[in-house]
């Protein structure tokens, strides 16, 4: 948020710039046991279509990526959720790369090409947009 309004009060006086947020596919769906997190990336994703609103007529664009699951260390907090769930790791791992139709975790780069996309010419009609790149976990 910080960040963002610094780089806006810079953009505003050029009448044109690129916001790409980073939020998440629980920016866009529910999830058990992930309320704060959830919370925090829901509201990720009504920062980024409130600014667009302001900002569109100024020529700045602002929008979101909402990732499923990618291969960070944020794999790692999934430990966690199968220490809960009573599973083993690997077992828990498998069981939620077989709710991705496309039978993977995606990869960073997948992410970075269009966070590319947004931050390019290509994209200058698209303003308060949340993109999910989910291997087709989430569609919507």
């Amino acid at each position: 948020f910080h960040v963002m309004q610094h780089a806006l009060r810079h953009m505003q006086t050029l009448d044109r710039g690129k916001i790409v947020n980073i939020a998440s596919t629980a920016g866009k769906w529910e999830s058990p046991n992930q309320a704060a997190y959830n919370a925090s990336k829901h509201a990720v994703v009504g920062l980024t279509r409130c600014t667009a609103l302001e900002n569109a007529a100024r020529g700045i664009t602002v929008n979101a990526i909402c990732p499923g699951f990618v291969d960070t260390d944020m794999i790692d907090q999934f430990k966690d959720h199968a220490d809960r769930a009573g599973m083993d790791f690997e077992a828990f791992k498998a069981a939620t790369i077989a709710r991705v139709p496309m039978g993977r975790i995606l990869e960073p780069a997948e992410i970075a090409h269009l966070a590319v996309y947004l931050a390019s010419p290509e994209s200058d009609g698209m303003t308060g947009e949340t993109l999910t790149i989910s291997g087709g976990m989430r569609m919507g």
